[in-house]
């Protein structure tokens, strides 16, 4: 039994269920939303899990950081992923990267005449993230695609928008390879 020095709480020293690996779990979660980390170290006790189903959950972790909605920020609460067993679902990682989308969405408001990419609302992270999704993670090829389709559309007298670049980009970047093949023809 343990005293509690604040309150004078009795407790036993013991938890239910293991906490090993608890702390490696913790590390890799981290980052936006979590939650505390008592309820999830509860939940993990709960669990109590094996080697196996530690690795199972930490390989589960690094799947999950690469999906849409965990690079946007849309994750849910460290004890919510775990009583829901989500290390089960079959996920489909993203070739984007949070930095590559900052990097986008960095460019994006430069090129609108704004600043500071920590400001941007969710709506646009989300269609950087479908224009750079379209780019295959390469934001710089994205960012360049974002200046042309600008000079275009302001050389016409238009305002755009990240989903004007979006619905152009597959006529970008099929003038893009036209003139790389182009390039190579006359080589």
């Amino acid at each position: 039994m343990h005293l509690c020095p604040n309150c004078g709480y009795r407790f036993s020293d013991k938890t239910p269920g293991s906490i090993d690996g608890f702390e490696e779990f913790w590390t890799a979660y981290r980052g936006g939303r979590v939650g505390t980390k008592a309820t999830a170290m509860s939940s993990w006790a709960r669990i109590s899990p094996d080697d196996a189903l530690r690795a199972q959950i930490m390989a589960a972790v690094e799947a999950q950081k690469r999906t849409r909605n965990w690079i946007l920020g849309f994750k849910p609460m460290a004890a919510t992923w775990l009583n829901q067993r989500r290390w089960e679902e079959r996920v489909e990682p993203s070739c984007c990267t949070s930095d590559g989308l900052d990097r986008l969405v960095s460019a994006y408001l430069h090129h609108k005449g704004l600043s500071s990419a920590g400001d941007a609302p969710p709506s646009l992270r989300a269609d950087a993230f479908d224009l750079l999704a379209l780019f295959g993670g390469d934001d710089a090829s994205a960012a360049h695609c974002i200046r042309d389709v600008k000079a275009r559309m302001e050389g016409e007298g238009m305002s755009w928008t990240l989903r004007t670049v979006i619905r152009w980009a597959p006529e970008w970047m099929g003038q893009k390879a036209k003139h790389e093949i182009e390039a190579q023809k006359s080589a």
